[in-house]
């Protein structure tokens, strides 16, 4: 090979000899070309470095641009993966390793059902299967675990990845775990948002019901004593109306009930002891526990002092007893009853009935326990509704009398029981300093409020005819003379025509043209001073603070 490139050298210079000697190149031209040939050459190294340097600038902005997206994929505030079509992960961020309390390394060629819930597998591998082809299902919500153990709700999303040959898929994880809990509170503030309308709405049907059974019985009660007035009743009657007396008051104390349960029935508030108040009432309560249930009672040193309605009192534990009683049945049981103090520092939630929230202050406490057959957490949620029951025989107002009397006496109820482990009813009522005049007694509003009947003319105001005319009927058998009025707006009318003639005027509550608070004020503004009874199945809550003198329909 040596040999031929000497070859082809030597002949190259003979031909350069040659044709120099014979005139036939010209060094200028020569020189011109070369110089050309060094320019271009010039143009070309001018144009490779420039290129160079937009190279080096390129490769400089794709690195930085790497490295954003680097930075941005590790520490995004949502974990990404991706995984191969059996769930194993081929990569993951930095945020997916610390959501699982795991190094990244680590993760790597896992399956990552390792860290989902057992009981959510079918759900994650349904969706695995399904988020190829139906996009609809490339999402899911389910528990996971952490390394430790520590269980969180997660929500993954798939996407598949196109173009491999392989089916894999990237995924996003997000921590839902407190958008769960803010969704759990949320749903249970709409609970009792539906609930309090529930109850509203009962509290309005039924003060409407007590309004016309309270008119009812009034009529049949005031029936029944115009009958006894007269004086050639043979005795063989008597007892029978005695009977018919006995039943309607028993349908009033009902109707009370169902007061009761408003928590707006006309109370005596009072300082009370709740000491003397239970103690009194054991004789009553032991008289009604058979053999078969030990009853125990505790309290701590008195006085203990709420302000509250003895009478309510008593209707609260005359109610959790039977409710005990019957929980035991004929079996052998334990019904203990408990007084003491409770003191809450700090806003305080009880979870067992309507979640309340207990104020932070001092408080009475009467705690009921027996070991009957105790209750679900679905019947504690209904044990206040009006008629409501487990126990076939029952009425179904117990409980709910004693939550509307607790909720009349600010106070709060707190339902625990298991089922096969008895119930435990805790009524908390705020505490407060003993009154020195708490043992005087009250005077009842209804009496003396009219002293001389007979020789007086009087207003009777009411919508409903039945009730209006047993009146008139009543008041005319003392000597009376009454003037009627259908309603509101014509008691007014009938007054400003005999002001000095009328000496009081007996008002119904409730009426369809104007209610008895305007038309006291109206009948005020006519005559300042003129006596005026309230007579209504409604409740004091419901009137104004004019009203000195009321009284029930049934009283």
């Amino acid at each position: 090979m040596n040999k031929k490139s000497d070859f082809t050298q030597n002949t190259l210079r003979e031909r350069a000899e040659k044709a120099l000697s014979s005139g036939a190149f010209h060094a200028s031209e020569a020189l011109t070309d070369i110089q050309d040939y060094i320019h271009e050459l010039q143009v070309y190294q001018i144009e490779l470095e420039m290129q160079t340097d937009e190279l080096r600038r390129a490769q400089g902005e794709l690195e930085q641009s790497r490295d954003e997206y680097s930075e941005l994929y590790d520490c995004a505030p949502v974990g990404y993966l991706t995984i191969s079509s059996t769930g194993i992960i081929l990569k993951a961020n930095l945020t997916a390793a610390e959501m699982l309390g795991v190094d990244r390394q680590r993760l790597f060629h896992k399956p990552l059902s390792l860290y989902i819930h057992a009981e959510d597998h079918p759900l994650f591998f349904a969706v695995c299967k399904r988020a190829e082809f139906a996009e609809q299902f490339r999402s899911c919500e389910l528990r996971l675990s952490k390394e430790d153990g520590e269980e969180f709700y997660g929500r993954l999303d798939f996407v598949p990845i196109d173009g491999i040959t392989t089916s894999a898929y990237r995924l996003s994880l997000i921590d839902i775990t407190e958008k769960r809990k803010t969704d759990a509170e949320k749903l249970q503030l709409e609970k009792e948002v539906l609930h309090s309308q529930k109850q509203d709405s009962l509290r309005r049907l039924a003060g409407g019901i007590a309004h016309n059974f309270n008119n009812l019985l009034a009529v049949a009660l005031g029936s029944i004593e115009l009958v006894e007035l007269d004086n050639n009743i043979p005795e063989d009657v008597t007892p029978h109306l005695d009977r018919t007396r006995q039943s309607l008051l028993k349908a009033a104390e009902l109707s009370k009930t169902m007061l009761y349960y408003l928590g707006q029935v006309p109370s005596q508030m009072r300082s009370i002891d709740l000491v003397d108040s239970l103690s009194s009432l054991l004789p009553i309560i032991r008289s009604t526990i058979h053999g078969e249930i030990d009853f125990n009672f505790t309290s701590e040193p008195g006085p203990i002092t709420i302000k509250g309605d003895s009478v309510q009192i008593a209707q609260i534990l005359n109610n959790l007893i039977t409710n005990a009683v019957e929980a035991i049945g004929s079996r052998r049981g334990t019904l203990t009853v408990r007084l003491y103090r409770k003191n809450f520092n700090s806003r305080y939630s009880i979870n067992g009935y309507k979640h309340q929230h207990i104020r932070a202050g001092n408080y009475a406490c009467i705690e009921v326990r027996d070991t009957g057959c105790g209750m679900d957490q679905s019947t504690i949620d209904r044990a206040i509704e009006p008629f409501f029951t487990t126990n076939f025989t029952g009425r179904g107002l117990g409980l709910s009398a004693v939550s509307g009397i607790v909720e009349l006496h600010s106070g709060y109820l707190h339902i625990m029981s298991r089922v096969g482990n008895g119930t435990t009813f805790l009524l908390y009522f705020p505490a407060s300093f003993p009154n020195p005049i708490q043992n005087e007694k009250l005077v009842n509003s209804s009496q003396g409020t009219v002293q001389f009947i007979s020789g007086k003319t009087f207003l009777y105001i009411d919508d409903d005819s039945i009730v209006r005319s047993l009146g008139k009927m009543m008041l005319e058998k003392r000597g009376a003379t009454v003037l009627e009025a259908n309603g509101g707006k014509e008691g007014v009318e009938i007054l400003r025509a005999n002001k000095d003639r009328i000496d009081g005027v007996i008002l119904d509550f409730a009426m369809p043209d104007q209610d008895g608070n305007i038309t006291l004020i109206e009948l005020r503004q006519l005559r300042p001073n003129i006596p005026v009874l309230l007579v209504s199945g409604y409740l004091k809550s419901h009137m104004s603070k004019g009203w000195s003198n009321t009284i029930s329909a049934t009283d």
